[in-house]
């Protein structure tokens, strides 16, 4: 969203051009790489990224990434062809394909699927009317949809 207007796409560049000077980091995460590879900011951006990961990548959008990243054909179908948490990470001068899990500890912390919320929180699936749960959330140990407290 910043880099859609120009003061914010000059306060993102100036970040990461400054960033590893005062040991800093900054995460920046996009849907699409022709968002960035579009405008003078995003590319400033990539090129001052010292690690990029790219996830699966659709027909419709490879191409921009492609002329970004030159990837070799197996690179290419790769990406195209990547499962949930495969990739490619880019760093060092190196580039290798990734397949990111979460530990079950990660996942319970990350999770936002309303059913597996519900369960955290003691709810079982039989409380529950049809068709409840289905944007459930847990606040305070309280499930939104009526369910006990934990």
């Amino acid at each position: 969203m910043l880099l859609a207007h120009p003061s914010g796409g000059a306060f993102l560049e100036d970040v990461a051009r400054r960033a590893r000077k005062y040991y800093l980091g900054l995460v920046t995460i996009w849907q699409k790489v022709g968002d960035l590879t579009g405008s003078e900011h995003g590319e400033t951006i990539l090129t001052n990224s010292e690690m990029k990961l790219l996830l699966k990548q659709s027909e419709e959008i490879i191409d921009a990434a492609d002329t970004r990243f030159r990837f070799t054909p197996g690179e290419r179908r790769f990406l195209l062809g990547a499962l949930k948490g495969e990739g490619l990470l880019f760093a060092r001068g190196g580039r290798w394909p990734i397949k990111i899990e979460a530990s079950p500890a990660e996942h319970r912390l990350a999770t936002t699927n309303p059913r597996e919320l519900l369960e955290m929180a003691g709810v079982s699936s039989q409380e529950l009317a049809p068709g409840v749960g289905a944007s459930s959330r847990t606040v305070n140990g309280a499930s939104s949809a009526g369910g006990k407290r934990s």
